[in-house]
């Protein structure tokens, strides 16, 4: 069974049909105030975007709409403070599920926790996110941690772990690394006990290449999983896929992986085609496309670290985590 958590920013203008189209095939609707709220190359404009947002969100609250989930800003950036301030201000509203971004300790979702509490911003679940290094090695005792009852879903955002760790181009479905990094989380997270919330599928146009990415995540988590979605399209595909899943292979094969690495030559030239196509693009947009896929704030930021650092240690590598 896949459980679907689609991501929006919409104004209260057009979320009501939005709603009612994620409630026929049972989407939980995650407000975001974090990654998808922000122009990485014009960083003067984030804040007001996220302010903008934040007002978006009250209206949303205020209109009757109920269990709707929220993605926060980190808990050690200054933008989480205004996101307790909103929060407050919507008193009352239980929130089905928070997602709690850079969670690297128990002690992180802990502190979370306790800043709710002490502000009277009450949720049903959270969800930690693990998207860096550390995280990622401290998951078995941080779940380890976590009372029953806390958390249902752990989360891996692997565009800010490609980040973190230093890679670029960054390592996507197509790539062997990608599902060892899912082999190691998945198997951690389902010894724990917990349900596994995985990452989007940036190709969001391709219903084929969505369908095996389905499947490949489906071959790791038998129980079932949860899947971030980027559109309403991707919501149906999903819940299509859910119902009635095509045969698909349940290991990894070569014909889904391209060459995990590249020449030097090739990192630059890639790097400079992302870097261009942010740069130039008028949207206001935190993903543009590039080519069929959607390109992160991210690898944006990863690409402008390697050019300006030209003994970046892992271009084209095959390291593990």
């Amino acid at each position: 069974m896949i459980k679907i958590f689609q991501f929006t920013k919409l104004d209260e203008s057009r979320f009501a049909m939005f709603a009612m189209d994620a409630s026929k095939i049972g989407a939980s609707i995650v407000l975001d105030l974090e990654d998808s709220i922000q122009i990485p190359h014009k960083p003067q404009h984030t804040a007001q975007l996220k302010k903008q947002t934040r007002e978006n969100i009250v209206r949303i609250v205020s209109s009757g709409v109920e269990q709707l989930s929220i993605r926060i800003n980190p808990p050690s950036s200054d933008e989480f403070l205004y996101d307790i301030a909103m929060l407050q201000r919507l008193s009352g509203y239980v929130w089905q599920y928070v997602l709690v971004p850079k969670c690297e300790s128990a002690d992180d979702i802990f502190a979370v926790v306790q800043t709710f509490e002490s502000a009277e911003i009450t949720t049903t679940s959270w969800i930690p996110i693990i998207e860096t290094q550390e995280g990622v090695k401290n998951l078995r005792s941080l779940l380890g941690s976590i009372p029953s009852g806390l958390v249902e879903y752990i989360a891996f955002g692997y565009s800010d772990f490609n980040f973190d760790a230093g890679y670029f181009p960054f390592y996507h479905e197509n790539s062997m690394l990608y599902w060892h990094w899912i082999d190691e989380i998945t198997s951690i997270v389902h010894e724990a006990k917990y349900k596994y919330l995985h990452s989007p599928f940036l190709k969001i146009y391709d219903a084929k290449g969505l369908a095996i990415f389905l499947g490949q995540v489906a071959a790791r988590c038998s129980e079932g999983f949860a899947q971030t979605t980027l559109s309403p399209r991707q919501s149906f595909l999903c819940a299509a896929f859910d119902k009635d899943p095509p045969f698909l292979p349940h290991t990894v094969n070569q014909e889904i992986l391209s060459d995990d690495t590249y020449s030097f030559k090739e990192c630059i030239a890639i790097a400079e085609t992302i870097v261009s196509a942010r740069e130039r693009s008028k949207s206001e947009e935190s993903l543009i496309m590039y080519g069929e896929r959607l390109i992160s704030p991210h690898e944006y930021l990863a690409a402008k670290r390697f050019l300006q650092n030209e003994n970046a240690h892992n271009y084209g590598t095959k390291d593990n985590i």
